[in-house]
């Protein structure tokens, strides 16, 4: 296996690989943790929604409630999330979930210190985060890492994912536009190649007689092109260990005239294409 790293500049996360690969948690786990610190301190969601979105997602196969609620059970177990009680501004209490990058310590001490620490962080709402115990009101997501996350809320990763579906559907566009460009190119290749191996034919068919005929004119009218045509001829021949003929020289020199008018696209004249049936174009 080839791993094959893209230089990003913006939209992504760094975590630390002890995350990725604690075997504490499954693979699910994994997933769903770093889809919570991928985002930004505030953005706001809750399991159910992440259900939700799952299923809308990938339909029959999405993670349902249960699961995702069961999930953040698994987080938690492992330190990832910690809950801390607060107290609202009319006295009632809540819980709050801090969501780390590493697995937190979660004596009653160092409880108490987040505690104390709660009104100084960024947070961010998980509702009804766990399945093996009760719902929660809110959930702190707190990172220890300084990586570029995604957008900053659920109507803004909708829009997001509505303008990378947009994108999407462009780029298979030009995607099927490229594809047919280079099958229309092929395919004219392809008629090229078989209109001059139907020219090779014909030249072979050719008698001495017309054959050298046909040379005579091009050497006379068109001098340049004769002398070219004859030493690539010449060349191929003698690169190929054929023994040089006069017959030989001008077949294979009248296929390279050929070639030169049929690249050139230009109209090849009339005493080389009458001899052969041909009209007088490229």
């Amino acid at each position: 296996m080839k791993i094959i790293r893209s230089r990003h500049e913006d939209h992504f996360t760094i975590f630390p690989n002890a995350l990725i690969r604690d075997p504490r948690l499954s693979w699910a786990a994994r997933g769903v943790l770093m889809e919570l610190l991928s985002r930004p301190d505030d953005w706001k969601t809750t399991a159910d929604e992440l259900a939700r979105t799952a299923k809308r997602e990938r339909n029959k196969r999405g993670e349902g409630r249960e699961a995702v609620r069961a999930l953040f059970g698994e987080i938690e177990a492992a330190g990832y999330i910690v809950r801390v009680k607060a107290q609202r501004d009319d006295g009632s209490w809540t819980t709050e979930l801090y969501v780390y990058d590493v697995p937190q310590d979660v004596t009653s001490e160092n409880a108490d210190n987040r505690r104390s620490d709660r009104g100084t962080a960024n947070r961010a709402s998980v509702n009804q985060a766990s399945g093996d115990r009760a719902s929660v009101d809110r959930a702190s997501i707190r990172r220890t890492d300084n990586g570029s996350t995604d957008v900053r809320s659920t109507e803004e990763e909708e829009s997001f994912r509505a303008r990378s579906a947009r994108s999407g559907s462009i780029a298979s566009d030009q995607a099927r536009d490229e594809q047919a460009a280079e099958q229309q190119r092929e395919e004219r290749q392809r008629r090229r190649a078989a209109e001059l191996n139907r020219r090779w034919d014909l030249v072979d068919a050719l008698s001495p007689d017309d054959l050298r005929a046909a040379m005579l004119k091009l050497e006379k009218q068109r001098p340049t092109i004769y002398r070219k045509a004859r030493q690539n001829a010449l060349e191929q021949l003698k690169g190929d260990g054929i023994s040089s003929t006069p017959k030989g020289v001008d077949n294979l020199a009248c296929k390279f005239a050929l070639l030169h008018y049929a690249n050139k696209g230009i109209n090849t004249p009339a005493f080389l294409a009458n001899p052969l049936g041909l009209e007088a174009t490229a």
